[in-house]
């Protein structure tokens, strides 16, 4: 989990928008916020900007209280898209340099990576780009494998640096925007592609896509990603029936998270982690989110896990 928290940021007197463009700043932040949330891993970025900006697209940095966001697209067609060769900008070193610097430790350190779908609507109209899978699902097609082999260099280049996991994020492939039969056809395969790659280096994959998924699980249940982020809109229960075997993740609401008391996060955390294996916010922080209420979903993790069996290893004492 990564998350930019005012609160966080003010209690501490930190710098901004240093979290976002220098190293020691993210790493710092990162330690910060695992701490203080007691969550169990540090992950960076906190944005999903970069991948874009390598890209050419300008990128405002925000505030303590806005996250980072594209201001100006760098193409108007996918054909612009195909001539783009892109190159790490300053940030996307700045990541992999932060990542190395929170290695070593006992907290596993989580890469977070940009889906293709989500990279694509950061780089031109997100309407063209949805509009374009109705009317040439072809040039659509070329863009997004032109964008993974990206991405997986960058997915590549995280774990070198000693990212334990990978966690990819493609909230733009939701199920409520471009349905299953889109999602089949022009985003698995790049997904797929990007899972694969970073299991060959030998590290587990969380994919994440917000919305509705249900449509999409036949789909879904091909790519071989370690855990599956789910919105909160999604029915956990529901959904385990299509996965019976594999890990789920989520979905407690971030609504929630930013607005609501302890009590009442520490409640829909502990009906999420009834079958959630994983907990975790259904999407990403806003940055009013209070560190006590992270820590409300924290709580009912550990309290569910300490009703959980214990199981001996044979040969282990």
């Amino acid at each position: 989990m990564a998350g930019s928290l005012y609160a966080l940021l003010e209690e501490n007197h930190l710098a901004y928008p240093t979290l976002h463009n220098n190293a020691a700043a993210m790493a710092e932040y990162a330690v910060l916020l695992q701490q203080t949330c007691e969550i169990d891993n540090y992950g960076v970025p906190f944005c999903m900007t970069v991948e874009a900006e390598d890209f050419g697209a300008e990128v405002d940095l925000g505030s303590p209280l806005k996250d980072p966001r594209v201001t100006r697209y760098p193409a108007a067609t996918l054909d612009q898209v195909l001539a783009i060769h892109p190159a790490a900008c300053p940030r996307h070193r700045v990541t992999l340099d932060a990542i190395a610097r929170l290695t070593g430790g006992d907290v596993p350190v989580i890469g977070n990576l940009t889906g293709p779908t989500s990279l694509l609507t950061s780089l031109m109209e997100p309407t063209e780009v949805y509009r374009a899978m109705a009317k040439d699902e072809k040039k659509v097609a070329l863009a997004l494998t032109h964008l993974t082999a990206h991405l997986i260099r960058f997915a590549e280049e995280q774990v070198a640096a000693g990212a334990d996991m990978l966690v990819l994020a493609d909230p733009g492939s939701s199920g409520d925007i471009i349905g299953g039969g889109h999602f089949r056809r022009l985003v698995a395969p790049s997904l797929l592609a990007i899972v694969e790659a970073v299991k060959v280096c030998g590290k587990p994959v969380v994919l994440h896509i917000c919305g509705n998924i249900m449509p999409l699980a036949p789909e879904l249940a091909e790519i071989p990603w370690d855990a599956l982020s789910v919105d909160s809109v999604v029915s956990l229960s529901k959904l385990q029936v299509h996965f019976p075997e594999r890990t789920l993740m989520g979905n407690v609401s971030t609504h929630l998270l930013a607005v609501s008391s302890g009590d009442k996060i520490y409640q829909a955390a502990g009906k999420a982690v009834e079958v959630s294996a994983i907990l975790a916010p259904a999407c990403g922080l806003s940055t009013t989110t209070l560190p006590e209420n992270i820590r409300s979903m924290v709580r009912a993790a550990r309290d569910a896990a300490g009703k959980l069996p214990k199981y001996s290893v044979p040969g282990v004492s």
